[in-house]
Order: structure tokens, then sequence, then C-alpha cells
């Protein structure tokens, strides 16, 4: 794992951050710890390379915006539909999206 997303997780939790940038850190998965920040509003993952998203990920449901452009996954799994906060016509960015949307 990434040490720098570690220490973006780690400072993150204690002080209840509602903003989580891990762009481009060359990500291929996301520590368990991530469940941890159920304030985050906005997770920014774009231009890794991540496969799948972790279970963790449907804890947080306080989530507004997931920005996954630029990573390998092939399909959203159901399971983002269980995050309450999320529209999924408009605040998920894949790489998939047609041009023009975000």
């Amino acid at each position: 794992m990434n040490p720098i997303a570690i220490q973006r997780i780690a400072d993150a939790a204690p002080k209840g951050s509602t903003d989580l940038d891990l762009r481009d850190l060359g990500l291929t998965t996301l520590p368990p710890e991530i469940g941890q920040l159920t304030a985050l509003k906005v997770l920014g993952l774009a231009d890794n390379q991540i496969t799948t998203l972790p279970p963790e990920l449907w804890s947080l449901t306080e989530l507004e915006e997931l920005y996954l452009s630029g990573n390998q996954l092939t399909a959203l799994p159901p399971e983002i539909t269980s995050i309450p906060g999320i529209d999924i016509s408009a605040k998920i960015s894949i790489s998939c999206r047609k041009s023009g949307g975000r």
C-alpha cells in the first residue's frame, strides 16, 4: 500500500475530514481504514490503478462525490447504491462516462 495514502487516511480520521484526495498515487486497492472516515463527503480516487472497490467504502454514508476516472474499473458494484448521499448519475466520475459528464 502506498505510504502517502496511508498517511493521508491516518491524518484525516481524527479530524473528521470531509474531503480526501488520493488521486494519482498509483493505488491498486484501498486500505480497510478508509471505512473509518465516516464524515467524508468527497473522495478523490482518480488516476490510480484501482480494479475493484472495497466493501469498507459502503460505510461512508455521508459521501456525496466519488471520483474514479483513470482507474481500471470495468463496472461499478451494485453496493454503490447503498451510499445514500450518492447521486449515481451526477456525482460519480468514471472513465467510461460520456464526454461532458462528471
